[in-house]
């Protein structure tokens, strides 16, 4: 599965550091179509899980590999983020507060 990572890298981030929110959310949607999942759902991960903030505007390599180490590997990594940071009724759980770092996670405990 290593090369479906590596696949879907090369055709979405082609050498580069980051692309456009919106060309990640088109090619994860692309690439999870057969999942089930909605666009809006695909919109919320990408924006809540994959991104360190809200408002984004870019997706790193650096936030999607960060990414497929909580949720990995790529071919359950949606299905994961959505099992994990969501409810069944599709808000974000109140527990997860994003992307921090180790210091950043003690001060708010």
């Amino acid at each position: 599965m290593a090369h479906a990572k590596s696949e879907f890298v090369d055709t979405v981030f082609k050498g580069s550091k980051g692309v456009s929110f919106e060309h990640f959310v088109t090619s994860l949607t692309d690439h999870a179509s057969a999942s089930g999942f909605s666009p809006r759902q695909i919109v919320d991960i990408v924006r809540y899980v994959v991104c360190d903030a809200p408002n984004q505007t870019t997706v790193t390599l650096k936030q999607f590999n960060g990414f497929l180490l909580k949720c990995g590997p790529i071919h359950e990594c949606i299905h994961k983020a959505w099992n994990n940071f969501f409810d069944d009724k599709g808000h974000l759980v109140p527990w997860y507060h994003g992307v921090m770092s180790r210091k950043e996670s003690t001060e708010l405990l």
